[in-house]
């Protein structure tokens, strides 16, 4: 039988993983990097000193990733398709690029600097893959129970939480 103070610090370590999550962020900040590097060295992102792997990734970003994941061409002339992201933005041949792919939508706004939720990381991802996913009735749960199939994430329970730069690197 284990002693009681070996099982109170088993229960106060893992209370402290639970209650300060990014304790486990910093026990996997080289890892995370480790993801990111692997990604510049590829083109996918730009080489940097500082990834800022726990910043929240805007749709923008994300949006150059998955155009740089895919490897298709660049529309260099870009028209203002979304009110919010003027064909003078260096970012809208990247969102006239992915709307010619039919890897977005063609709403009135792009939302460029809003944060992407985990789930529309994962989808954005799995488009520029050219991963197939058959969705029924929620798009968000189709992504979810596929990237749990191919083993890309782990379960996670808020569809709209947004997505971390490691989480993206990761993915």
């Amino acid at each position: 039988m284990y002693n009681k103070a070996f099982v109170y610090f088993i229960a106060l370590f893992l209370s402290l993983f639970s209650i300060f999550p990014n304790i486990s962020l910093a026990l996997n900040q080289e890892e995370y990097n480790s993801y990111a590097q692997n990604l510049a060295n590829g083109w996918i992102i730009t080489y940097s000193t500082d990834y800022k792997i726990n910043q929240f990734i805007t749709r923008r970003e994300m949006l150059k990733v998955m155009i740089n994941i895919s490897k298709d061409s660049i529309n260099q002339n870009c028209k203002q398709t979304f009110l919010d992201l003027p064909s003078s933005d260096w970012w809208c041949k990247y969102a006239q690029t992915a709307l010619n792919l039919g890897y977005i939508a063609n709403n009135q706004n792009f939302r460029p600097n809003d944060n992407v939720s985990k789930l529309e990381a994962i989808k954005m991802i799995f488009k520029a893959k050219k991963i197939e996913v058959s969705v029924s009735w929620n798009w968000q749960e189709a992504y979810y129970q596929k990237a749990l199939e191919l083993w890309i994430i782990q379960s996670f329970s808020d569809y709209n939480s947004n997505a971390l730069r490691w989480f993206v690197f990761k993915t």
